[in-house]
């Protein structure tokens, strides 16, 4: 059994471990009040305050009687076989058919319950148990007719139970939708109680309701079971009902809508319908995988893009890779490079060059794409501390860019490079090349202002410069050893690197850039023939 059914079950079990017989009713909002379809269209013309009224009670017996029963008999509906039927059985019949009355729908079987919890995954859901063998506040509804008058169901004594319960004898159309739905009715009087101890409440995540869906699809609870008469087949395929549509091509769309929705986690569940139905197609799971990497499950991104690369044959629904090479070309790039920036996220930097030089042999893409390749494949060698392979990538992405349009973070990050290895004159030049492109960032403006600090405290002594990676430190360090007589301390901090570019989408499912990485410190060491260990304390 699924983990998430599992869950509620034992909630369930928690809830009802007093003996008895327990009634259920799902809700797919939590934030619905435990109220009839009559006493949600009473307040929408009284206001919620007219619960607390006193005459309420009057004007909702008032209500059944005059505005639903003894208009329902005047237009012949009372009349079933041949013979007229009770009130309370007319209230279920005009239920059945969409009136609002103070019948509320319970079940007796708590999976169907949770389905109907499970329906609109847009917000958490509400399950509602109750003991139907609480003699103290439930009685059951006799059978008789004449104890089903308007008058007996909704009228209250002071020492009379506050709920009631009713198993109809059904007819009709009706009789296969309660059988499989185990319906019982339970009439409050008029309200339901909100005591925590005569009516249980399990709240249903709305995380939980897709999975919760599929699990009680496998054990046949779902739309086509649970109303498989022609009104209810009818009302599910309304013009507002939610559409369902078993083929890939629905899920797909739907994927993508959820997706620029930024509803990711419902998504990847569309995408993993498509790809059930379609898992030769390699576009599918690359935008699985853009779903994955947005939702920060780059693992599983990582194998979506993989995935899409061995299926690339298949780049679209309905279209192979002879009919149209381009889109299949196109594909494994940006395959190549999304996996790349998943793998960065991972801080697996070695595969994450592969994949970036996989996509940079790539000759068919166009300069603008090949240019992100360089940029971000430059940021990783910035990361391993390979800084001449990193100026030379950034040069190479500034190179490709033919409209003259330069991001202003490749300067920086080139700027940064730079300083790491030596090249302060350069790496100032970089940073105010930044400064223009993004004059309201404080970024390359505090890197430059601390390399020209750093400058100006070393001068023209020869230095030796050493970039030192400190993983289990809070921040990198750069050493910079400097000849001649002792200099004053100076606490100078760089900002780090610009993040990579974002993943490369597809019908319209893209992904945003990804953050920075961490900044360093300049640290000053001076070399004297009569203290040559000596250094400057930490920079705090």
């Amino acid at each position: 059994m699924g983990s998430s059914l599992e869950k509620y079950l034992q909630q369930i079990r928690d809830a009802t471990s007093k003996p008895g017989v327990y009634a259920y009713r799902g809700q797919s909002s939590a934030e619905w009040s435990l109220h009839s379809a009559a006493t949600r269209r009473l307040t929408e013309n009284l206001g919620d305050g007219a619960l607390i009224a006193p005459e309420f009670s009057k004007v909702y017996i008032d209500y059944h009687r005059e505005t639903l029963v003894d208009a329902a008999r005047t237009r012949g509906f009372g009349i079933e076989t041949g013979r007229d039927i009770s009130d309370l059985q007319l209230l279920a019949k005009l239920q059945h058919f969409g009136a609002a009355t103070g019948l509320l729908d319970f079940t007796w079987n708590p999976l169907v319950a949770l389905w109907f919890a499970s329906r609109e995954s847009d917000s958490d859901g509400r399950l509602f148990v109750v003991n139907a063998n609480d003699p103290i506040h439930v009685a059951k509804l006799p059978g008789d007719p004449e104890g089903q008058t308007i008058a007996e169901v909704f009228t209250r004594a002071d020492n009379e139970p506050g709920l009631l319960y009713w198993e109809p004898m059904w007819s009709g159309d009706a009789v296969p939708r309660i059988l499989r739905q185990r319906g019982v009715f339970v009439i409050g009087r008029p309200l339901l109680p909100t005591d925590g101890e005569i009516i249980r409440e399990i709240e249903v995540s709305k995380d939980d309701k897709a999975s919760l869906t599929e699990e009680l699809r496998w054990l046949d609870i779902c739309e086509s079971t649970l109303f498989p008469d022609v009104y209810g087949f009818s009302l599910l395929e309304g013009a507002k009902a939610s559409a369902h549509v078993p083929t890939p091509h629905f899920y797909l769309i739907q994927g993508n809508q959820f997706f620029q929705a930024g509803r990711y986690e419902e998504a990847i569940y569309a995408y993993d319908r498509c790809i059930g139905l379609a898992p030769c197609v390699g576009g599918l799971y690359f935008l699985r995988g853009n779903a994955k990497s947005a939702a920060e499950r780059y693992g599983e991104a990582v194998g979506d893009y993989r995935q899409a690369i061995t299926h690339k044959k298949q780049p679209i629904l309905g279209l192979g890779r002879t009919e149209n090479y381009a889109t299949f070309s196109t594909l494994v790039f940006m395959a190549y490079f999304n996996c790349g920036n998943a793998l960065v996220e991972l801080c697996d930097y070695q595969e994450a060059l592969n994949c970036y030089n996989e996509a940079i042999k790539m000759d068919d893409q166009s300069t603008l794409s090949k240019g992100q390749a360089f940029y971000n494949r430059g940021n990783v060698y910035l990361d391993l501390g390979q800084f001449d392979k990193a100026i030379n990538d950034y040069d190479t992405a500034i190179s490709f860019r033919t409209d003259g349009v330069i991001s202003p973070g490749l300067h920086f990050n080139k700027g940064n490079a730079q300083v790491a290895n030596g090249q302060f004159e350069q790496a100032l030049e970089s940073y105010r090349l930044a400064e223009a492109g993004i004059p309201r960032n404080n970024g390359p403006i505090q890197n430059r202002e601390s390399l020209e600090r750093m400058m100006n405290t070393i001068g023209t002594r020869d230095y030796q410069c050493d970039f030192v990676q400190s993983p289990d430190a809070p921040i990198d360090r750069l050493v910079v050893q400097v000849a001649g007589d002792k200099v004053e301390h100076v606490n100078v901090i760089f900002k780090g690197r610009v993040g990579n570019t974002g993943n490369f989408g597809w019908q319209m499912v893209g992904g945003e850039g990804f953050s920075g990485r961490r900044g360093f410190v300049f640290e000053l060491v001076w070399d004297q023939k009569d203290d040559a260990s000596t250094t400057t304390p930490p920079v705090s």
